[in-house]
């Protein structure tokens, strides 16, 4: 481009001359050749020769009304009018401050960007439509900075729809809120994202800038870790039942608690398998579903965890067991979600059923010993003691509206005598299975003596022991009928007691005994009720 001509056709040195003593700044007239005036601040410039072949460089051959040159440790810009015969008027002003800040801002936009790449924050601005435009050079969650600018998170698979709640389109300023989304490998991240809105002058929205930082594996830590917490606290408890004495059943309660609250559960069941039947030991949230046994069943043949979905629930089982043996199982739901059971989740669960499937074959010994120290060896009723334990503590509770039975068989050393002790006690294993039969589920039988039997039945009067003392004798003379050689009958002597207010057990006994007795001197094989 060419510098700009004077329109002056007359002498211009004597003005031009006065024109370059005054100006504040470096100022003179050349020509490409050589310089021909030069006000003061324009000779100690010239002191240093080496910028001047730049500008006659320049003079020669100008493409641009101004030059920057070096001179020293300083800048100065150069502006040149073209003048008649070949000459310039350079005026000139010390322009270092500008340029040491034009470089500085350069210098400090470079840095800032290579801070940014090397960041592990993602840097990004969305504008009003809800696009990135801008990300930073590294990207954002595997997706490079091309393949996101332009694009609106849910278009990337990071959310399923635009959700207007997110930081990405916030319009107030956030602080490390958390945020779960996908990234390019359709795997969930947790990012803690800092935001605040763009607004134009007039106030309009304008989109969202702000920073975020994965911090997926602090969560994982910090989960794993509170997982081995709470699992050693659950290990605890299940611990402590084995410690204290089975029986403790606010510890069952504490485990299925403590599991529904660590899965963010609805609800969670503990079961205990005997004889092929589910039952239920304590569960914790809402009431297990009803098809809770069935997805039992569906245990029995997995050793891990089993995780599923089924009838709008995510399911978490696994059977417990002993020696290869399952007695039963932890069942765990919750509604479905994007997470699904993860690893840690699995793990704990595990863990538990591991624990109780000891605690259920340590629970099975004791209830063996248990038996063996309550029951009658030969009948499998309640032996004299147990039964007078039960029987007290009804007793203690009221008593109100039971009846003691005392049932004595009749001419039984008969069968002993002719048949031998092998066939009696055969009979006397009949007599325990006639007396469960006639019984209900919260009555108890006993068998407290060679051929004495024991009968406690709850809430009944004497007509309703009267028709069970009849169906016993029934039972009896149904079974004397196979005993042929006998030279005397078998049958039975039964006397009847109804509990009265505030009576002891002794008392209670002594009563139904009498009356057993008094039986057998009206002509035996009948009841008779106390007075």
């Amino acid at each position: 481009m060419s510098l700009p001509q004077t329109s002056s056709e007359l002498p211009l040195a004597l003005p031009l001359a006065e024109v370059i003593a005054l100006h504040p700044a470096p100022a003179l007239l050349a020509s490409p050749q050589e310089v021909i005036e030069a006000n003061s601040a324009a000779e100690a410039l010239l002191a240093d020769e080496s910028w001047w072949p730049q500008v006659q460089g320049w003079l020669k051959s100008p493409s641009t009304p101004r030059l920057a040159v070096k001179i020293g440790e300083q800048i100065f810009e150069w502006q040149a009018t073209a003048l008649p015969a070949n000459t310039f008027l350079l005026l000139g002003r010390d322009a270092t401050l500008e340029h040491n800040l034009t470089l500085a801002l350069a210098d400090s936009r470079t840095r800032f960007k290579d801070l940014l790449d090397l960041s592990s924050d993602y840097v990004w601005e969305t504008d009003r439509a809800g696009r990135f435009a801008f990300v930073a050079g590294k990207g954002l969650l595997g997706w490079s900075a091309e393949e996101v600018t332009g694009k609106r998170p849910h278009e990337l698979g990071m959310l399923s729809t635009d959700d207007l709640s997110t930081p990405f389109f916030t319009q107030v300023p956030i602080q490390d809120a958390q945020l779960w989304i996908k990234d390019k490998n359709r795997e969930p991240r947790c990012l803690a994202i800092t935001a605040m809105p763009r607004f134009d002058k007039a106030g309009a929205w304008q989109g969202a800038r702000g920073l975020c930082h994965d911090i997926t594996e602090q969560i994982g830590a910090a989960a794993r870790l509170a997982g081995a917490r709470l699992r050693e606290r659950i290990v605890s408890h299940i611990s402590r039942i084995m410690r204290d004495g089975l029986s403790q059943q606010r510890e069952f309660g504490a485990v299925v608690r403590a599991l529904t609250h660590a899965l963010s559960a609805e609800g969670a069941v503990i079961y205990r398998r005997v004889e092929n039947r589910w039952e239920v030991v304590d569960n914790y949230g809402q009431a297990p579903p009803t098809t809770c046994p069935i997805l039992c069943e569906a245990t029995l043949n997995r050793g891990d965890a089993l995780s599923f979905s089924s009838e709008g629930h995510e399911w978490l089982a696994c059977r417990t067991q002993y020696r290869r043996s399952v007695n039963g199982a932890v069942l765990i739901w919750r509604e479905p979600s994007a997470q699904k059971w993860n690893e840690e989740e699995i793990h704990l669960v595990e863990a538990v059923a591991e624990q109780l499937g000891a605690v259920w074959a340590q629970l099975s010994v004791q209830e063996e010993w248990q038996e063996k120290a309550e029951r009658d060896g030969l009948t499998g009723l309640y032996n004299q003691r147990a039964f007078a334990d039960q029987v007290r503590e009804r007793l203690a509770k009221s008593g109100a509206g039971a009846v003691l039975v005392n049932i004595d068989l009749d001419n039984f050393k008969t069968i002993n005598d002719y048949l031998g002790h092998a066939v009696g006690d055969d009979v006397l294993k009949k007599v325990g299975s006639i007396l469960e039969t006639c019984i209900r589920g919260g009555d108890i039988a006993g068998r407290v003596g060679g051929d004495e039997f024991l009968l406690w039945l709850e809430r009944t009067d004497e007509a309703g022991a009267q028709a069970v003392a009849q169906r016993i004798i029934s039972g009896i003379n149904m079974l004397a009928d196979t005993l042929t050689t006998l030279p005397k009958r078998l049958g039975a002597s039964i006397g009847i007691a109804p509990v009265k207010a505030g009576e002891s057990f002794a008392a209670l006994i002594k009563r139904a005994d009498a009356t057993m007795y008094k039986a057998k001197h009206n002509g035996k094989g009948h009841a008779e009720i106390a007075s």
